[in-house]
């Protein structure tokens, strides 16, 4: 995102108005795309952090 930020702040985009909101478009794409991946994969932590210390306490439990 702040890469995005500083490129376009540099001129490196160099997009012709008819491509403009194709362009637009892909970028919020990929940012929704990576917010959702990075949304995802912390629900998966979070998942396996209460999930691990019970299956380890009921398994001790069973022995």
């Amino acid at each position: 995102m702040a890469t995005f930020e500083t490129q376009l702040k540099a001129g490196h985009f160099h997009v012709a108005p008819a491509d403009l909101q194709t362009f637009t478009t892909n970028q919020l794409i990929n940012i929704r795309t990576e917010a959702f991946q990075t949304g995802f994969l912390l629900i998966a932590l979070a998942a396996l952090a209460i999930i691990l210390p019970t299956l380890l306490l009921t398994n001790k439990m069973h022995h």
